[in-house]
């Protein structure tokens, strides 16, 4: 498939969860809600706080490595999805679910941890996918299981619904996959 089409995917299924939100059409929300909620325990919300900076902070530094491959293009991409999930948090101001851990500032949808990891891990496999390291796919592999982690947490911590991290997805990896658009013609 190429990257025309997956960028159309990704901005169409970004779109279904927009308007499934909007018109209140997210039965799946409130079943994975009850599900984290059952697994919750202090001992791993503990861990899970814990590793929140730290994870943003590596977030961040596969970012600056994935600009430095990939030039301008990279900023863009992260530029994009930050302002859209900025505007459609605006927008759409969803509140977050109740009974989770805690309450982070803002609205919930769409979850900006989610873009932010989506749009993180697309860039480094673009830019491990440029570099060919020696196991650069077991990196990737590596580094998308960091990305799901931290979607995840979100929903562990109940601090999103699951239609806020798909979206967040969703909105991260379509921005990069139009970013990609142009790579063939720049070499």
């Amino acid at each position: 498939m190429d990257a025309r089409r997956v960028a159309l995917l990704l901005s169409g299924l970004f779109v279904v969860v927009l308007v499934a939100e909007v018109t209140g059409v997210t039965p799946l929300d409130g079943v994975a809600e009850s599900v984290f909620a059952g697994l919750r325990s202090d001992a791993v919300r503990g861990v899970v706080l814990a590793l929140n900076v730290p994870s943003l902070i590596v977030l961040f530094g596969l970012f600056v490595w994935s600009v430095v491959v990939l030039r301008w293009r990279a900023v863009i991409a992260g530029a994009a999805a930050a302002l859209i999930a900025y505007v459609v948090k605006f927008l759409i101001s969803r509140a977050r679910p109740e009974g989770g851990f805690y309450l982070p500032f803002g609205s919930s949808f769409p979850s900006g941890h989610a873009t932010s990891a989506a749009v993180v891990v697309t860039l480094c496999w673009f830019a491990l996918a440029e570099r060919k390291p020696k196991r650069w796919k077991m990196y990737g592999c590596l580094i998308t299981s960091f990305g799901v982690l931290i979607v995840i947490s979100r929903l562990y911590l109940g601090v999103h619904w699951l239609s806020d991290v798909a979206a967040g997805v969703a909105l991260g990896c379509a921005c990069v996959a139009w970013f990609s658009l142009g790579r063939n013609n720049e070499r």
